[in-house]
């Protein structure tokens, strides 16, 4: 009897020992953290969370929430991301470009709504920063891939030593030169300069006093290749590339750029040679940007580049005189 009474009391403590437990367990908000920002655009950004611990209770909400202000709540715009813990992946939308915004993952169960680490960013393509070359000219760069890209076409007038690059008129004949190191404004008017940059030949811009500011280069064709490559492949890459719409590539033609990738490709024409004299030509319906690769096909005399016609959606390669001017975009080391 005694040992029967003594079990019970046993079983008894055992349980309210559990009840206590269990009515003394107080459930808690989630933890959570905030991913860094990746693939922006100027009106798309890829960010996320991961919930670390869910306090205790269901996670029943979660996502990021952003604004222009700091701090941003579910009250402002926001993803919703499903449930769970864990890592999630987070798409903001409808972004203004060049905008400052504030980003802070979330999580929510029944306690309430706890918010991550705050993030921020500015609306644009990815950059690598801006450039600054010897005559002060400044430069913004483009993110495409493994690859960072200036935006802009070289406009510089000087080497990187401060040796000034000769400069001459569109009726000089050159081609008679051996290493003829000349710039161009085209058609010989410096207010093209400011939007299409300069035109040099191919000489100058593989001088080895370079041309390209300190930490940037000249690039080959294969380091063009795989831009193309990266942006649609060789047959739509020039859709991807080009400056979108008609502001400066000036033919209605030109309904199929978007420039997806921030590059800006415009239309700085080229500066070549019929019948022995040099002629400005495709201001506004084409761009040539040189390559500093040499076509091994033509004895090393001609040189690759990369041109882009208002009207196609291809990029071409082919091979000119190292005398021709061409446009010049420089890429990071």
């Amino acid at each position: 009897m005694k040992k029967n009474i003594y079990s019970l009391t046993i079983n008894f403590l055992t349980i309210l020992v559990v009840f206590m437990g269990q009515s003394c367990r107080k459930d808690k908000l989630p933890t959570i953290s905030t991913s860094s920002i990746t693939n922006t655009t100027p009106t798309n950004a890829d960010c996320g969370g991961t919930i670390s611990s869910d306090g205790g209770a269901a996670i029943i909400e979660r996502g990021v929430c952003w604004s222009t202000n700091q701090n941003p709540t579910i009250a402002d715009n926001k993803t919703l991301d499903g449930a769970g813990s864990g890592n999630y992946t987070s798409y903001l939308t409808g972004l203004t470009k060049n905008k400052t915004y504030y980003v802070r993952a979330y999580a929510t169960n029944k306690v309430g709504t706890n918010y991550g680490n705050q993030v921020s960013f500015i609306a644009d393509f990815p950059n690598c920063g801006t450039i600054t070359d010897i005559d002060g000219n400044v430069y913004h760069s483009v993110t495409i891939g493994a690859q960072c890209w200036m935006k802009e076409n070289l406009k510089v007038k000087h080497f990187r030593n401060g040796d000034l690059i000769n400069t001459t008129n569109d009726a000089l004949n050159i081609s008679s030169e051996v290493a003829p190191t000349y710039q161009f404004a085209y058609g010989g008017d410096e207010n093209n300069v400011s939007i299409y940059g300069r035109l040099y030949t191919w000489y100058t811009i593989t001088d080895s006093r370079n041309v390209c500011p300190i930490g940037w280069h000249i690039p080959t064709e294969a380091e063009w290749d795989i831009l193309i490559a990266s942006t649609g492949g060789r047959q739509y890459a020039a859709n991807y590339l080009k400056e979108e719409g008609s502001i400066h590539w000036t033919t209605t033609l030109n309904i199929s750029g978007t420039d997806s990738y921030g590059f800006c490709a415009l239309p700085g024409g080229y500066h070549g040679v019929n019948e022995n004299v040099f002629l400005s030509e495709y201001l506004g319906t084409a761009g040539y940007w040189w390559t500093s690769t040499e076509d091994s096909s033509n004895n090393n005399d001609e040189v690759r580049y990369k041109s882009i016609f208002d009207a196609s959606s291809q990029v071409f390669g082919n091979s000119a005189p190292k005398f021709d001017s061409y446009s010049v975009r420089c890429i990071k080391d």
